[in-house]
């Protein structure tokens, strides 16, 4: 049964309830979060890293959420004893340009910078020995501890020598982020030191350039803009497998156990099996590019956020599991449990910020506020 609703601020719910797979098939938005700054029109503009890595039921929402706003990186705390009571505090605010003038010698570099910069992506990165905030700008790519706090190294690319970056990830303290020539550049986290190094590149892994990537184990998967998914094993970056959905935009890509998840421009998400090289699953999930990804395996949910400015959850599973992703019971025919639909508005991020997946976030460009949709308890 599908229902409607809308409210005075031109938010329309669409609500898809399904019996008989525990997990919450009904959303609502219990808070808006005031903000300093707005999130600025990039891509997967909005992340999230919980306090709370464990996948347990019924503990409190503890999580820093991090946004672009031009040239800095603002992050918030977000708390509550429930989904529904939500406290939130400024946490840190990394203003990039100040940080690139402080830390470039180069008059050439120092006159290109002179009037800002751009940050293209933002991420934490799981390494073994906890995160790194990774900050990708048109000038290079910067890297803090997790709060954001401290400066632990970065690769200048102030002349624009070797392509900008808006996709990264992570295996054990290795670290990769793609460039827009098709790149990966490879760092070092070096935990005794608390800094990171960069160590070598591979060139032309892709024939574009690299719109976001993804790990799982020592598996990485890199989506580029000519609609290309490839797999990659990290240790040699001898490949797994190569995915590939014509004159289609990668626009964001998950890993999980034997699948990967693609997010594209025209609005479909498509779920690639890596051993069979198959296609399982392609949902017409938006009429319009996909901005933003994000998934809860544990609940087998999907999140995905458009420039239609429609924010979806589709469950991809029959079951709810703890496991990743696998052949036996991933569903052919994905459910949407929720949507909702923002008018004059401009989505431009949304993600997890609990364990569970009984909560998530969304962003919009030039707006001072996140949103929280939140299942009932």
């Amino acid at each position: 049964m599908e229902e409607v609703k809308k409210n005075s601020e031109g938010i329309q719910h669409e609500e898809v309830k399904q019996e008989g797979h525990g997990t919450p098939d009904i959303f609502d938005i219990c808070q808006r979060i005031p903000l300093e700054y707005s999130a600025s029109s990039i891509q997967r503009n909005l992340i999230a890293l919980t306090d709370h890595p464990e996948p347990k039921r019924n503990l409190p929402i503890s999580c820093s959420v991090g946004f672009i706003h031009k040239g800095s990186f603002i992050i918030y705390h977000v708390e509550g004893e429930n989904s529904h009571h939500i406290n939130s505090n400024h946490k840190q605010s990394i203003h990039l340009t100040e940080l690139i003038r402080l830390t470039t010698s180069s008059s050439c570099a120092t006159n290109k910078i002179s009037k800002g910069t751009v940050i293209l992506q933002a991420k934490w990165l799981e390494t073994t020995n906890g995160y790194v905030l990774l900050l990708g700008s048109i000038n290079g790519i910067y890297f803090f501890d997790e709060d954001g706090v401290k400066h632990i190294g970065k690769f200048d690319n102030v002349l624009g020598l070797t392509g900008y970056s808006r996709a990264s990830s992570s295996v054990g303290n290795s670290i990769l982020a793609g460039t827009d020539s098709g790149d990966i550049l490879c760092f070092e986290y070096d935990p005794a030191r608390g800094t990171v190094s960069y160590t070598h590149q591979k060139e032309k892994l892709h024939l574009s350039s690299i719109q976001d990537m993804s790990k799982y184990q020592q598996m990485l998967a890199s989506g580029d803009a000519t609609g290309v998914i490839k797999v990659w094993r990290v240790q040699d970056f001898s490949i797994i497998g190569d995915f590939l959905a014509a004159e289609d935009c990668v626009t964001g890509c998950i890993l999980s156990g034997n699948h990967v998840i693609g997010a594209y421009a025209s609005g479909v998400v498509r779920i690639y099996d890596i051993k069979s090289k198959d296609m399982q699953v392609m949902i017409k999930a938006h009429s319009r590019w996909i901005v933003s990804m994000d998934i809860n395996v544990r609940q087998s949910l999907l999140l995905t956020v458009s420039e239609d400015n429609t924010a979806r959850l589709w469950r991809i599973r029959e079951k709810s599991s703890d496991k990743s992703l696998s052949l036996e019971d991933l569903t052919t025919q994905p459910k949407m449990i929720y949507g909702v639909s923002i008018k004059n508005q401009v989505l431009v991020g949304g993600c997890f910020i609990d364990t569970q997946g009984t909560s998530f976030a969304l962003s919009s460009y030039a707006e001072k506020q996140l949103m929280i949709y939140s299942a009932p308890i």
